[in-house]
């Protein structure tokens, strides 16, 4: 059976408290819903999320019910079992990537359907309190699938929901206590990073991902410092004809395919809460690199 969820309500915190009173329906999409079905290639469904610029889509069966959502995190995990290993790398670089490529055209989508194991299907109805998605992003979960009063799929809840919706209303009533906090102070600057060299190849850095259960990497250069981000949505672009750039440098791969994600999105330990989430916002992420006084993460 499907995992059962459950939570408990935290101590004081005026911004659960705000939440607890919004219905889900007031915070999400739930309308242009995107889906695909179950037997569409792993290939096609990267090419449709790519050119619709999303970064999940609901995987219908052949009775139209939801079996979960695909994101781009479930193809990195995906790519990285076909991806070839050092060994046949070494013997055959193209050779090797194209049979990796093959594998992403040839796969159903019903077979990897949250293989990353980010975004199981579990269904929030539109009347939910908005602190139950939370609760649940808090897992680890990126997005969730949401319902209405019918029980049928009418839109998708994500991070960058809630990040939106808190940035217009940080100053709303009590939550306006916390707007002024900096990251420090919330205990939100001192989570360890996860970063790759920027020399590194593209597939070192799909596996580190894969490894350490994340959706991204810093970029640093040969000093340490902040150069950009490689996250899931950069793995947009690698479709069967672009598998061969899996053995690009990250800094060379992004630049050509992703040039914004060199740009590195971030705030200091003094940066307010409001700062925060006006930066995520702007830049429609859902975390922030913390960086020291020598631009280190």
């Amino acid at each position: 059976g499907r995992e059962r969820y459950t939570y408990k309500m935290p101590g004081p915190n005026p911004v659960f408290d705000h939440l607890h009173t919004k219905t889900v329906e007031e915070l999400g999409h739930s309308g242009d819903l995107i889906t695909i079905k179950g037997n569409t290639v792993v290939e096609d469904a990267v090419k449709l999320l790519s050119d619709k610029k999303i970064l999940s889509v609901p995987v219908m069966n052949e009775k139209g019910e939801c079996m979960g959502l695909l994101d781009i995190l479930d193809v990195i995990h995906y790519l990285t079992r076909a991806a070839p290993d050092e060994v046949s790398l070494e013997r055959d670089h193209l050779g090797t990537m194209e049979i990796a490529g093959r594998a992403i055209a040839l796969e159903e989508v019903s077979r990897i359907v949250n293989l990353s194991g980010r975004d199981p299907f579990v269904p929030v109805y539109t009347s939910n309190m908005a602190t139950f998605p939370i609760e649940l992003f808090k897992t680890g979960l990126h997005r969730v699938p949401l319902c209405n009063s019918e029980g049928t799929l009418c839109g998708t809840l994500s991070q960058v929901d809630i990040v939106r919706y808190l940035n217009e209303n940080i100053i709303v009533g009590d939550m306006k206590q916390v707007a002024s906090k900096t990251a420090a102070e919330l205990g939100l600057a001192s989570k360890p990073v996860k970063a790759i060299n920027m020399h590194d190849s593209v597939l070192t850095a799909v596996q580190l991902i894969a490894e350490n259960d994340i959706s991204g990497l810093g970029v640093i250069n040969s000093s340490g410092q902040l150069a950009g981000n490689f996250s899931a949505s950069d793995c947009k672009h690698l479709y069967r004809e672009q598998i061969p750039d899996f053995l690009l440098p990250v800094g060379e791969f992004l630049e050509k395919h992703s040039p914004n994600s060199m740009k590195a999105i971030c705030c200091r330990a003094d940066s307010t809460l409001k700062e925060i989430l006006e930066e995520m916002c702007n830049s429609r992420v859902h975390h922030l690199f913390v960086l020291d006084d020598d631009r280190k993460p």
